[in-house]
């Protein structure tokens, strides 16, 4: 599975971005998780970053054909700090 994020705007330094799919039918829990590591777009400006990332992960054999949507979207730092896409963009990532 492959999935462009595009670009985005942030201030920290990002060491991976990570999304959470988890499916909507009665089967058992199930979450599947994809990475990236974001690359530099343009030169930072005034301490904002502009990036782009690409997720990925490949998803195991065992995992029921249903409808999957996204639950988070979030980033982590080299420091290890988990930070969530602002919820303003919700309906922008959810799609």
């Amino acid at each position: 599975m492959r999935v462009e994020i595009g670009f985005f705007r942030h201030e920290m330094n990002l060491n991976e971005v990570f999304t959470a799919f988890e499916h909507e039918e009665d089967y058992e829990p199930s979450e599947i998780t994809i990475r990236g590591r974001p690359e530099e777009a343009e030169p930072p400006s005034e301490g904002m970053k502009f990036s782009r990332v690409i997720l990925k992960a490949i998803i195991p054999a065992d995992a029921p054909p249903v409808v999957y949507r996204c639950r988070r979207l979030e980033a982590k730092t080299f420091g290890g700090r988990r930070v969530a896409f602002d919820p303003s963009t919700k309906q922008t990532w959810r799609k």
